[in-house]
C-alpha cells in the first residue's frame, strides 16, 4: 500500500498551455468519432444497474437516471434519448431479501439472460451508464463503443464530490487525478484543521477501527454473488486487534447488525463495539488503523493519514481504485463528453457539482460530541437518567426505562471504585415477544467474555431481576455492557395497536453492588 505521501501528489497550475493540451485531445477524440455526420445524431442510452429492484417494483437507480438526465442536457440537449430500464431485462421484484438478490442478480452468470437484451437494445448508440455492472459492462466493450459508466468517488467527506469514470472509445486522459488528488488533500488538511486531529506531520495513535458494511454492498460482494463475510477473517483481525491498544467494532449506520457477527468480533483483543459512526470515530487523534473488507470508506481514511487495511482487496468496487476507472469532476466529465455536444465547445466551469446533483451522500466527518461514560449506579437508578450510558442500538429513553431497537445494544459506563476487584450488576428488564410466546433468550457480554445466557418474560408480565458479574477492567474508564438477542419484534404486529417500532429488550432500572470474587 503506497503511503500517502505518494498516494497523494501536488497539483500542477493550469495555465493556458495546459487548456490547449486538453483541447487537443479533445479534438483528436472528435476526429475519431466524428469521421461522418451522423454520429452527431445517434441515439444517447441511459443504464445502469437494472438488477436494483426492490420488493415494491421501485427502481433503486432511478436517482441516478436523473443525474445522467443532466449529463445528456448539458452535452447534447437535443439528442434523442432512450432509457433502459429493468422492464427491459424482465427483472422483476425479488424475494425478501432484497438486498442479497442484487449481489446474485450482478453476476456473470446471472446476468447471461440479459445480454441479448442488451445488444438488441443498444445497438450503436452512445451508452451513458452509472454503476453499470460488470458482466454487461463486459458486453458493451465487446460491442467497443462509444460508452461511458460513472460511479461516485469514494472519498465524500469534502465541500464537493468527484467521480469515477471508465469507458469504451472516449479518451479519458485529460483527467489530471495529480490535481484532483491536491484538491481532496486541501479539504482533508481542513477537516484536521477544524477538529483538531493530527496533521500529516503528526504522529497518530494506535487504535484500530473494524468497519463493518451493509450485506448488499457490492464492495463485499463475490465473483459468485455471495457475500463475503467478515468473520472469515477473524486470524487478520486478531493480529491487528493485538497491536492495537483498543480496537473499536463500527456498525454500518444503514443495516442492523448481526448479533452472531458481532459476539465473534467481541472475543478480539480490547474489542468494544462503538455507538459512534466509523466516520465519527476517524476524527479521533487515537485512531491510526481502519479495516473492512473493501470499503470507500477506506479511502476516505487514507485521505485523513489513517493507515487502511483491505482484507479483501481484489473486489470489484472496494479499495482501492481500479485502473480502468479515471478520477475527475464534472467539468472534466463534460469535456470528456464533447464530441458529442452540438456545437461542440470546451465548457469552462459548469453551474453545479456533483453534490449540487446527488446532495448529502455518505457521513459527514464530524467529531465525536457524547460525553464521557457514567460511572454504573450504586442504587436502582432508572436506565433513562443515564443518556449518556447509551451507545448502539437504543430507542428513546422514556419514562420507565428504555427499549433496544436493534438485535444488539450497548451500555457504556465507567468503574465507579478503583479499590473494588468485581461489581455485580443487577437490572430488571423484560422483553417483546412475537407469536405468543411468554419469554425469549438474551444474552449479556462484557469484555468479549458471555456473562449470562437467560430469559426474559414477555413486555405483560413483570419485569425480571438478573444480575452478572463482572471483574474489576484494566481500564476503569470503560466498562461495556452488550446486550444480546436475535431480534426485534413490531408491537403492530403482535396487539394491532400501530406502534411500528423495532423493539427487543426493555430495561427499566440498573445499579451495581459491590462483590468479592472468590
Amino acid at each position: 500500500m503506497l503511503p500517502i505521501e505518494k498516494l497523494i501528489q501536488p497539483a500542477g497550475r493550469v495555465d493556458p498551455i495546459h487548456m490547449v493540451e486538453r483541447t487537443s485531445i479533445i479534438l483528436s477524440t472528435r476526429d475519431a468519432f466524428l469521421s461522418d455526420e451522423a454520429h452527431l445524431s445517434r441515439r444517447i442510452v441511459l443504464g445502469g444497474d437494472p438488477f436494483r429492484v426492490r420488493e415494491d417494483g421501485e427502481w433503486e437507480q432511478a436517482r441516478n437516471l436523473k443525474i445522467l438526465r443532466v449529463l445528456t442536457a448539458a452535452v447534447a440537449p437535443d439528442a434523442e434519448m432512450a432509457v433502459m430500464t429493468p422492464a427491459d431485462f424482465d427483472v422483476a421484484p425479488p424475494p425478501q431479501p432484497a438486498e442479497y438478490h442484487w449481489g446474485r442478480m450482478r453476476t456473470v452468470s446471472a446476468a447471461v439472460d440479459a445480454v441479448s437484451t442488451l445488444q438488441t437494445f443498444l445497438k450503436d448508440d452512445l451508452y451513458i451508464g452509472f454503476e453499470t455492472p460488470d458482466a454487461l459492462w463486459g458486453v458493451i466493450q465487446e460491442r467497443g463503443g462509444p460508452a461511458i459508466d460513472l460511479r461516485l468517488h469514494p472519498i465524500r467527506f469534502g465541500s464537493e464530490m468527484f467521480l469515477l469514470v471508465r469507458s469504451v472509445g472516449l479518451d479519458l486522459t485529460m483527467s489530471d487525478k495529480y490535481e484532483l488528488k491536491s484538491r481532496i488533500r486541501v479539504e482533508a488538511e481542513y477537516l484536521r484543521f477544524v477538529h483538531g486531529t493530527p496533521s500529516f506531520d503528526q504522529e497518530r495513535g494506535d487504535e484500530l477501527i473494524i468497519a463493518l458494511q451493509v450485506p448488499w454492498d457490492s464492495a463485499v460482494t463475490d465473483a459468485a454473488g455471495q457475500t463475503v463475510p467478515i468473520t472469515d477473517y477473524l486470524d487478520e483481525l486478531t493480529l491487528m486487534a493485538t497491536q492495537a491498544s483498543r480496537t473499536w467494532i463500527a456498525t454500518h449506520p444503514h443495516a442492523k447488525p448481526d448479533s452472531a457477527v458481532l459476539g465473534a468480533l467481541l472475543t478480539l483483543p480490547n474489542a468494544r463495539l462503538s455507538g459512534s459512526t466509523a466516520y465519527e470515530l476517524m476524527t479521533k487523534p487515537e485512531i491510526g488503523v481502519v479495516t473492512a473488507i473493501s470499503s470507500s470508506l477506506l479511502h476516505e481514511a487514507q485521505a485523513l493519514g489513517i493507515k487502511s487495511i483491505a482484507l479483501r482487496p481484489d473486489l470489484s468496487h472496494g479499495f482501492p481504485i481500479r485502473s480502468e476507472f479515471a478520477e475527475m469532476d464534472f467539468d472534466t466529465l463534460i469535456a470528456v463528453m464533447a464530441p458529442f455536444a452540438d456545437g461542440f465547445r470546451i465548457p469552462v466551469h459548469s453551474p453545479f457539482g456533483i453534490r449540487d446533483l446527488f446532495g448529502q451522500v455518505g457521513a459527514s466527518l464530524t467529531p465525536i460530541s457524547r460525553a464521557e461514560p457514567p460511572p454504573i449506579p450504586m442504587t436502582p437508578t432508572p436506565l433513562s437518567a443515564l443518556s449518556d450510558a447509551l451507545s448502539l442500538g437504543w430507542s428513546n429513553p422514556e419514562s420507565w426505562g428504555v427499549w433496544t431497537n436493534q438485535p444488539v445494544a450497548v451500555l457504556d459506563f465507567s468503574w465507579p471504585n478503583p479499590s473494588c476487584e468485581a461489581l455485580r450488576i443487577e437490572f430488571l428488564a423484560n422483553i417483546i415477544c412475537a407469536e405468543d410466546r411468554t419469554e425469549d433468550d438474551f444474552e449479556v457480554w462484557a469484555d468479549g467474555q458471555c456473562l449470562i445466557r437467560s430469559a426474559l418474560p414477555n413486555i405483560g408480565q413483570q419485569p425480571k431481576h438478573l444480575s452478572v458479574t463482572v471483574e474489576r477492567p484494566a481500564d476503569l474508564a470503560s466498562v461495556q455492557l452488550v446486550i444480546a438477542r436475535r431480534g426485534t419484534v413490531t408491537p403492530m404486529h403482535t396487539d394491532n395497536s400501530g406502534d411500528r417500532r423495532s423493539l427487543g429488550v426493555a430495561i427499566y432500572d440498573i445499579w451495581a453492588s459491590t462483590f468479592e470474587p472468590a
